[in-house]
């Protein structure tokens, strides 16, 4: 997914040792509407077991790159440094997706009582969790997160205890409670047919409900060692065909209401036949954008014209191919 571009921590300051400070929180608070520098009051701590690791894989990333070199250290440094812009993809839909939740819908307080209070400061403990949520793959040998093929049953295994480890390294009283449910329950499903607990519905803390939503639109629209990226309407029908099975209901719900399944930039074809590609999607339409008409329906060059499907309910946008 393509929003990795969000925030690059190895170019929030000159010296690689520095924290990013309330800058850098507030380049993912303009991609998600409201200010998250208090996020990085824990980022001091952050940075020794994360931050610290893939800012200096993003130093070897721009070395290779500039040496124009490739081969085996240069292609593990540019996957090390993936890795923490995942968890920033990660954050950004999460933190998306709960902005909305709360506000429309109240959050959970601790006695799972509705509430409309605090919404701010839960927000920031979210997005400390959102980022944290795979730390436990650090303790993961990379031969099974690199793998390109499928793993085995050994494999898969050891992947599934990365929640766990994940609550071993997170031992400061800087990580609260909530940030720690999402590191552990973030693969729980809603049917209770996930790991590591096997919590089922309203079992499941809010934040991991919505982590795991998160996570998984992040997985699958991403490229992997062992599968392609699918495209972003792809992932989007994903994520509803799993509600009230993988997914809480509610959050999916919101899901479906703010994150565009078609973003700008994507090539379209029109239920008439015209090709084009999205110029806009309007906040308060998603799923009507306005798509800028390249071809006709036989295929011909057209002037370019801006179509805003809003206005015309007569016409849809064809189905994405499949996976």
């Amino acid at each position: 997914m393509a929003l990795g571009t969000v925030l690059d921590p190895t170019a929030a300051r000159a010296d690689d040792n520095a924290s990013p400070g309330p800058d850098a929180g507030l380049l993912i608070g303009k991609r998600i509407g409201f200010r998250l520098d208090r996020m990085w009051r824990a980022w001091d701590w952050i940075s020794d077991l994360w931050a610290d690791k893939f800012r200096a894989a993003g130093a070897e990333v721009r070395f290779w790159r500039s040496a124009g070199r490739s081969g085996e250290e240069g292609e593990r440094c540019e996957k090390e440094y993936q890795a923490f812009l995942e968890s920033i993809d990660v954050a950004v839909v999460g933190l998306l997706v709960a902005r909305r939740l709360f506000h429309d819908n109240g959050r959970l307080s601790g006695r799972r009582k509705r509430t409309f209070n605090g919404i701010d400061d839960a927000l920031v403990r979210l997005g400390v969790g959102l980022l944290l949520h795979d730390i436990g793959k650090l303790a993961v040998p990379k031969e099974i997160l690199q793998k390109p093929g499928p793993l085995d049953v050994d494999e898969w295994e050891v992947l599934k205890r990365h929640p766990q480890l994940g609550l071993e390294l997170l031992t400061t009283d800087l990580i609260g409670y909530h940030a720690k449910a999402v590191v552990r329950s973030h693969h729980e499903r809603w049917d209770g047919l996930g790991y590591p607990d096997g919590r089922r519905g309203d079992d499941i803390a809010q934040f991991a409900r919505i982590a795991s939503v998160a996570d998984v639109y992040d997985e699958i629209t991403s490229d992997r060692p062992s599968r392609a990226a699918v495209s972003p309407a792809i992932g989007y029908s994903r994520i509803l065909d799993g509600a009230g099975s993988e997914f809480d209901p509610e959050v999916v719900d919101v899901f479906r209401r703010v994150v565009a399944p078609y973003p700008t930039g994507t090539e379209v074809m029109l239920s008439d036949g015209r090709r084009g590609v999205v110029s806009e999607v309007p906040p308060w339409s998603v799923h009507r954008p306005v798509v800028r008409i390249f071809t006709d329906r036989n295929g011909r060059r057209v002037e370019p014209v801006e179509v805003q499907l809003e206005d015309h309910p007569d016409i849809d946008l064809a189905p994405p191919a499949a996976a």
